[in-house]
């Protein structure tokens, strides 16, 4: 099944999610929104912040590359379908929306 999450969707942790989608997905969500070395329990989960200064464009492409090898190390019964950055520029913020693929063995 295919599911769109977005990186401003995660407002609060749920711990005891009532599906296996939603406890796949809110593990999506955790993911595209930490930073890298921000989880004193996880380290190594999360998005690298060392992209401050680069170009947008620069920056679009590592955020992807980031994301996809994060879900394939962290999220494996998850497969990521395609990924947009997009930016407001308002408030300065890059939102993260992916599409990502859960097989079906994996929900029952």
């Amino acid at each position: 099944m295919r599911y769109t999450v977005s990186s401003n969707q995660l407002k609060k942790v749920n711990l005891a999610p009532a599906t296996k989608a939603e406890e796949i997905l809110q593990n999506i969500l955790v993911i595209v929104a930490s930073i890298s070395g921000c989880n004193c329990l996880a380290r190594d989960i999360g998005i690298r912040g060392d992209y401050k200064g680069r170009p947008l464009s620069a920056v679009r492409s590592f955020i992807v590359g980031q994301v996809h090898e994060q879900i394939f190390l962290h999220e494996p019964r998850a497969e990521v379908v395609s990924t947009t950055v997009s930016e407001n520029h308002l408030t300065g913020e890059l939102q993260i929306t992916l599409e990502v693929e859960i097989d079906a063995t994996w929900l029952s």
